[in-house]
C-alpha cells in the first residue's frame, strides 16, 4: 500500500533515515528540524525552493512500513551560464526499503505516473538535489546497491559514479603553515569559500560545509594550475584541518569521481579512508529498452 504524506507528524520517517545512516556514510547525525526542513523545504543558494514539486510516499507491506520513494519537478536546471528557471529536472530524490520487500516496484511506477510524458529524461538519485543536511550528496551508497537492481528494472543506466571519503581531524596535529594566507567568505548559513593566497598572489580555494555533529564536508579543492605539482595542494589542505581544528569539526568527507586516481591517492595519502562508492542514474524514455509501463 502507497500512502502520501506531508511534514506534519514524520518523526518515525526520521527515525527511519537515522537506520539508514547506520550504512551509509553520507547520511550524517542532524537534528529533526534540519532533516524536516531538508527533507520537505529544501531550499537552492539563492534562497528559493529547490523543486517546484516534490512527493513523499510511504510503501506499507500488511500495515508495517518497509519503505519509503521521494520524487518531484526541480525548479530550475543547470546550464553553462548558471541555472536556468524555465527548464525542469524530473528526479527521484530518494527511494529506500527493505531488502525484503515484496513490491518495490509500486513506488517507481507511482514516479513515472507522476512524470508522465512530460520528460524525455528522468535522474536516480541526482548528485545536487539531495538534501542539503546530507551537504547535498544525493547519490545511491553501494551499501543500498540491491536499489540499483530495481533502478535497472525500469531501464535506468549509471550515470556517474564517485568516490566517498572520511578523515578523523585530531586535535594534537600541527597543521600551521604561517606562509599561506587564506580568506573566508560566507556563501550560506553552513557553507563559506575559502581562497588560500602566498605573497598576494591567489594559490587557489574550496568550498566547504558546517553540519551537526562537529561534521564537514568539502565540496572540492582546486588549485591554480601554475602551482600544481608544487606540494600547494597538500599545504592548502592542511590549512583546512587548521580551519576545521579551531571550529571544533572532528571528521571532514569528501568524493570524488571514479577515474580520479590523482585525487584519489591524494586524499588517501592525507588519512583520508575509503567509504565506499556511491552513484546516480537516469533513463533516456525515448531508447529502445525504456521501460513500458504494466
Amino acid at each position: 500500500m502507497l500512502k502520501e504524506i506531508y511534514k506534519n507528524n514524520v518523526h518515525f520517517l526520521y527515525e527511519y533515515f537515522n537506520q539508514i545512516r547506520q550504512y551509509s556514510p553520507q547520511y550524517f547525525p542532524v537534528s529533526f528540524d534540519m532533516w524536516d526542513k531538508s527533507m520537505f523545504d529544501d531550499y537552492w543558494i539563492d534562497g528559493k525552493p529547490l523543486f517546484k514539486e516534490l512527493k513523499t510516499i510511504l510503501y506499507y507491506e500488511d500495515n508495517l512500513l518497509k519503505g519509503f520513494i521521494q520524487f518531484g519537478i526541480s525548479r530550475f536546471i543547470f546550464t553553462d551560464d548558471g541555472i536556468d528557471e524555465t527548464e525542469n529536472y524530473a528526479i527521484i530524490r530518494n527511494i529506500h526499503y527493505s531488502k525484503d520487500s515484496k513490491n518495490p516496484e509500486e513506488m517507481v511506477e507511482k514516479a513515472f505516473e507522476f512524470f508522465g510524458n512530460r520528460f524525455k529524461e528522468i535522474s536516480a538519485f541526482f548528485h545536487i538535489f539531495g538534501m542539503s543536511c546530507y551537504a547535498r550528496h544525493g547519490k545511491l551508497h553501494n551499501s543500498a546497491f540491491y536499489i540499483e537492481q530495481l533502478l535497472y528494472k525500469f531501464s535506468f543506466i549509471r550515470e556517474h559514479e564517485n568516490i566517498y571519503f572520511s578523515k578523523n581531524i585530531s586535535v594534537d596535529d600541527n597543521y600551521n603553515d604561517p606562509e599561506i594566507e587564506y580568506e573566508r567568505s560566507c556563501i550560506e548559513p553552513n557553507k563559506e569559500k575559502i581562497t588560500f593566497s602566498s605573497n598576494n598572489i591567489q594559490i587557489g580555494y574550496c568550498e566547504i560545509a558546517y553540519l551537526q555533529e562537529n561534521i564537514s564536508y568539502l565540496y572540492y579543492i582546486e588549485i591554480n594550475k601554475e602551482f600544481r605539482h608544487k606540494n600547494f595542494g597538500t599545504r592548502c589542505m592542511n590549512i583546512i584541518f587548521e580551519i576545521l581544528q579551531k571550529r571544533n569539526v572532528v571528521r571532514l568527507d569528501l568524493d570524488t569521481i571514479d577515474s580520479n586516481y590523482i585525487a584519489q591517492n591524494f586524499y588517501t595519502k592525507l588519512g583520508f579512508i575509503y567509504k565506499g562508492i556511491t552513484r546516480s542514474y537516469y533513463i533516456d524514455k525515448n531508447a529502445p529498452t525504456s521501460y513500458n509501463k504494466r
